[in-house]
């Protein structure tokens, strides 16, 4: 088994790393995006979808923090101090797209632009497959779940995963009652 140090100089300067590199992709891809296109305008029914969703996320973020809290008031550790705030975060996310999907305000989400939906679909289930497969390779070279008693970034994969698998299943089910509706209106 690894022996990891999660504190160690190089850890956290690979998770700067990552950091920097993230943002400047998202940079990029939304610089390329301005300039290709225009942005993606929502009717009001939608921004309403939109708001609701964000309402619901931010309630869930900060009532998952307050169990957090707790937790630490109370001296249980279950993870590290970071991935529980990724899990936040995560779960935030989760519940925002979800509530967007689910009543037709996600990104992509105007009946004239199937193209988006499609990408979107691909792009979350390729990157549910993708932490999946690194989540198998960590645990083959014997990276641990728990180190320590607290949970490792491995459980990080598995959530990222599942929030993208679902997220991807969700557009599908979006993708078919819209294409129905479509179906009923011609």
């Amino acid at each position: 088994m690894v022996n990891y140090n999660w504190l160690s100089t190089g850890y956290s300067l690979g998770i700067f790393i990552g950091v920097v590199v993230g943002l400047i992709l998202w940079g990029l891809i939304v610089l390329i995006s301005r300039l290709i296109k225009k942005p993606e305008k929502f009717d009001e029914r939608q921004i309403v979808a939109r708001g609701r969703a964000y309402k619901i996320s931010l309630v869930t973020l900060v009532g998952y923090l307050m169990v957090c809290l707790l937790c630490y008031v109370l001296n249980i550790y279950w993870a590290r101090f970071d991935i529980q705030i990724y899990f936040g975060l995560l779960l935030a996310f989760a519940v925002f797209q979800f509530i967007a999907i689910s009543s037709g305000a996600g990104v992509g989400f105007n009946r004239s632009i199937k193209w988006n939906r499609f990408n979107a679909i691909l792009v979350c289930f390729g990157a549910a497959f993708l932490l999946l497969e690194s989540l198998f390779l960590h645990f083959v070279i014997g990276v641990p779940f728990v180190y320590r008693g607290l949970l490792t970034v491995l459980t990080l994969f598995i959530v990222f995963a599942l929030v993208f698998a679902v997220l991807a299943t969700a557009m599908v089910i979006r993708l078919s009652k819209d294409k129905k509706d479509i179906d009923k209106e011609g």
